[in-house]
């Protein structure tokens, strides 16, 4: 980082993290799928997905959704970037596989904070544009896949239609809370990287006077 660059600790892929914070992402990440698996495979049981058979390949394949979606927010300090196309790969691979939403997509939240918190400018407008867009695509994912839950008449397409807006609002506004939220942490960051550069400025002016 230079003095003409206070904020380049956000830009390319990865990010310079202290290992005690690196650590902390890891080990939190690894308790948060410990803590959400078990919950989604106790409340989802025998619903697992729209169209594979519960069995050992959906248990598996639940995993592996979970195991991506959490190891992008171990990682999403480390690189925001990177963490944010691992959590829409999870999200395509859990949508393909028909799931509901289970208590491991928290880990999406965690990704979305990290967009804002710890991304580059850009980033941190893609991932404002992912918390929008992907929580609307959420919303009507569910709507759909719940098709079936609804009184099945002539006004069953207006039903899906008014449940994929319920639950795209929400969504929408769960992910740009998480999103938002970490607008202190960024200007302190930024103040923080301000502050550094220009007290290496300050003792590069003293070096050379000396």
């Amino acid at each position: 980082m230079t003095g003409a660059d206070p904020i380049a600790y956000r830009e390319g892929v990865f990010r310079s993290v202290p290992r005690f914070w690196l650590v902390f992402d890891i080990v939190g990440s690894a308790v948060g799928l410990l803590l959400t698996l078990p919950l989604t495979f106790t409340f989802e049981a025998g619903t697992m997905s729209r169209w594979i058979p519960d069995g050992t390949a959906s248990y598996l394949l639940v995993l592996l959704v979970a195991v991506i979606l959490w190891g992008a927010a171990a990682i999403s300090r480390l690189s925001p970037v990177l963490a944010l196309g691992v959590a829409w790969f999870g999200a395509v691979v859990q949508m393909a596989c028909g799931f509901s939403p289970g208590a491991y997509d928290l880990a999406i939240l965690a990704v979305v904070f990290a967009t804002s918190a710890w991304g580059s400018v850009r980033l941190l407008w893609i991932g404002g544009a992912s918390a929008l867009g992907g929580g609307l695509l959420a919303g009507i994912y569910m709507s759909l896949i719940n098709e079936q839950a609804l009184i099945q008449d002539a006004e069953t397409g207006l039903r899906v239609a008014l449940v994929a807006v319920l639950l795209g609002t929400v969504s929408v506004l769960t992910l740009v809370m998480a999103w938002g939220g970490s607008a202190g942490v960024r200007q302190g960051g930024d103040r923080a990287a301000v502050g550094l550069a220009r007290g290496e400025q300050r003792d590069l002016g003293e070096h050379q006077d000396a």
